[in-house]
């Protein structure tokens, strides 16, 4: 059965990446009724993470995280190591797309890694290194990503399929991109681009598009008209719209980037996703803190932390708090921003993100000052 097991998940992952998502769904569906009626439970698992995949690019997240949580507890009653490795990968994806929690996905992409390169599955060791890059670049931590994204360069090109290294060309694409190593960024995105017209990865050329974009000297003409495609996953489109309100931001047409928010709030609300509806409102809260409207944009990050810690997602409640801390320092307000320095803190200790609470513990020194500053400031001119 597991030679039939590889060939079988590379032919429902060809769907993915060529967008034929109705197709993929069906198939998907198929299989299951079939292995089901069979007692097959190997290419029940298999149905599963291909449902799962599914459900993620189109947007059902929940759906797609109980289908994959049920294929991770069978491949582990199964005891079949590339299964249980491909379950790990597929939620580290749901984890970054579907629910911002970066730091959950790592540690899902590090099992994987180890269960991987334990029984010497090649294509999951590929996939589980990317996703430890994707991981860290989430984070905003690019060189640790370039470090995992190189490491997985040897195993992907010797795959006998070229997705993995399309989409680890498009991954060293945007690190280097943030890095401002443009030239590198343009070589990598030429050999992603290669990959995906040779093979037809239409899901894939929504990224490709966007790391182009971003490296023209003006994005937002291209970013707009991509965002119609109706060949994007729904965390494709999210990060359109997001990089697009950013951008508008940027340029002071505060007016187009409340309407690119507010999009983003919509799609998040017809995804059913709270993460999304919390990433919409901290957008709300970005763009009308550079406009100058603190009260607007402190009611928006209040809802997105409500939202933060409603569905529980701590990674997201600690940048809100830092967003909020950010309004206050500028304002002049020191001890709400140590109060919420401090919370950021204390969740990202939680967490055991050491990095940022090293960061943030450097921030609190920072304000600690300009309130004695202030304080001395004002009993001086008592005097």
């Amino acid at each position: 059965m597991d030679n039939v097991i590889a060939p079988l998940r590379q032919k429902l992952q060809e769907l993915a990446l060529s967008a034929q998502f109705d197709t993929l769904l069906e198939r998907s569906k198929q299989l299951l009724r079939a292995s089901r009626q069979e007692n097959a439970a190997v290419t029940e698992v298999v149905a599963l993470l291909s449902l799962a995949e599914a459900y993620r690019i189109i947007g059902k997240f929940h759906e797609a995280r109980v289908l994959v949580d049920g294929a991770h507890d069978a491949a582990q009653g199964l005891a079949h190591p590339r299964l249980r490795a491909d379950a790990l990968i597929e939620r580290g994806l749901l984890l970054l797309e579907g629910y911002f929690q970066p730091i959950e996905a790592l540690n899902d992409f590090r099992e994987a890694l180890h269960i991987a390169y334990e029984h010497n599955e090649a294509a999951a060791t590929a996939s589980a290194l990317l996703g430890v890059a994707h991981a860290y670049q989430a984070l905003g931590e690019s060189d640790r990503a370039l470090i995992w994204a190189k490491e997985s360069i040897s195993t992907a090109q010797e795959l006998p399929t070229p997705a993995t290294t399309a989409q680890l060309w498009l991954v060293l694409a945007d690190i280097y991109r943030v890095q401002r190593r443009l030239g590198r960024a343009q070589a990598c995105l030429q050999h992603a681009q290669q990959l995906i017209d040779a093979n037809g990865y239409t899901l894939l050329l929504g990224d490709a598009l966007y790391q182009a974009s971003l490296l023209q000297a003006n994005p937002i003409a291209q970013l707009m008209e991509a965002v119609v495609m109706p060949t994007l996953s729904s965390a494709q489109r999210a990060r359109y719209l997001e990089t697009l309100a950013t951008l508008f931001t940027q340029e002071k047409d505060f007016e187009s980037a409340r309407k690119i928010a507010r999009s983003y709030l919509e799609h998040a609300q017809t995804w059913r996703s709270k993460p999304h509806e919390t990433v919409a409102f901290a957008l709300l809260g970005y763009v009308n803190t550079h406009a100058g409207a603190n009260d607007e944009a402190q009611a928006a990050y209040a809802q997105a932390l409500a939202l933060a810690r409603e569905h529980k997602n701590p990674y997201q409640e600690a940048g809100i708090l830092e967003a909020l801390a950010g309004i206050a320092f500028a304002a002049g307000d020191y001890d709400e921003t140590l109060t919420h320095l401090q919370a950021a803190r204390s969740v990202y200790l939680a967490l055991d993100y050491d990095r940022k609470a090293r960061l943030l513990l450097g921030r609190l020194l920072l304000t600690h000052v300009a309130r004695f500053v202030q304080k001395l400031i004002a009993f001086v001119r008592r005097r």
